[in-house]
């Protein structure tokens, strides 16, 4: 968290959760992060690949979709989430 000064004092509740964490992997976890603009309509990852990843969002919403139970085409929100 220490590499975006303005996440913490923003998200205090994921701040808290992070601080919870040991130190180490505090650390680690520090060293791995990589900021992720996007934009409506694109994809951050999809079922199946290959992700090792935990995401903060500092702005905006984010969807979850699947396929509906119907076999459907067009997606199905299954969950949203938005910042923190």
């Amino acid at each position: 968290m220490e590499k975006w000064p303005s996440a913490p004092a923003a998200h205090p509740d994921a701040r808290r959760a992070i601080e919870a964490l040991d130190p180490i992997v505090r650390e680690e976890l520090d060293q791995g992060l990589e900021p992720i603009d996007l934009h409506v309509g694109e994809t951050l990852f999809a079922a199946g690949d290959p992700r090792d990843a935990a995401f903060l969002i500092l702005s905006g919403r984010i969807s979850l979709t699947g396929q509906s139970s119907q076999g459907g085409a067009l997606p199905v929100r299954v969950f949203s989430a938005g910042e923190g």
